[in-house]
């Protein structure tokens, strides 16, 4: 089994794509730009939303809106900008991009692309350094390549969409994130707010309070300076 050549077999139409979507010249029906597609792949880019919760009780994204921070060794769901629709014989294989992970440690997680499918891909992305990394908007995450299929059978189609916020990530939503990717900052921040509220406190002790307890604990001036009682016997 070969390699589809992408180039020239795919369209914008879909009427293009319906009257050809049995015949072994079917054709893989995106909104890619010329540039996102080589010869024998769909280049695949950071799209509208992400999430760092995704789950199959909870498909909703988090708007990007100019990109997205990935912490150390953690790993998050985003949308491709692309959106594909694969003909009933074809079949295709998310692969990673191999320049993004030698240079910055990031990996795209290797998905199917089943005959029928509509919609926008989901990718697993990995961030498999210790520091924190940012995607932003349009670059490239991966490629997907299509095999021809050893027959055609009619598939019912495979629907993929989220719920992507109208909003960007919420102020609080966005701090909770920010204390999670920054622990050693905030617990230094922590610890130097708890130290210097010590140390003003001591200096208040030395400075204020100590000269007062000092104060009160010596008798008045004139019990210092009274004269001794005429009553008083002197010794002799």
């Amino acid at each position: 089994m070969s390699v589809l050549q992408i180039k020239g077999r795919t369209t914008k139409s879909h009427t293009d794509f319906d009257a050809a979507s049995y015949s072994s010249n079917s054709l893989i029906l995106t909104d890619a730009g010329d540039e996102r597609i080589e010869e024998f792949s769909l280049e695949l880019s950071v799209g509208e939303g992400w999430s760092d919760n995704y789950s199959g009780n909870d498909k909703n994204l988090w708007r990007i809106v100019d990109g997205m921070t990935i912490r150390g060794h953690d790993s998050v769901v985003v949308e491709a900008a692309e959106e594909i629709k694969v003909p009933h014989n074809r079949y295709g294989i998310v692969l990673p991009t191999g320049s993004l992970f030698l240079s910055r440690g990031v990996l795209v997680a290797s998905a199917k692309v089943e005959p029928a499918f509509d919609g926008k891909l989901k990718l697993r992305i990995f961030n498999t350094t210790n520091k924190n990394v940012c995607l932003t908007k349009g670059e490239k995450l991966g490629s997907v390549i299509f095999f021809s299929t050893e027959s055609t059978h009619t598939q019912s189609p495979i629907k993929r969409g989220s719920e992507i916020s109208t909003l960007p990530i919420t102020r609080r939503a966005r701090l909770k994130k920010w204390f999670s990717l920054n622990p050693t900052i905030w617990v230094g921040w922590t610890l130097n707010l708890i130290g210097s509220s010590l140390v003003s406190s001591l200096i208040m002790y030395a400075v204020y309070y100590k000269v007062v307890l000092e104060h009160q604990s010596q008798p008045p001036q004139s019990q210092q300076n009274a004269q001794p009682s005429p009553n008083e016997v002197k010794p002799k």
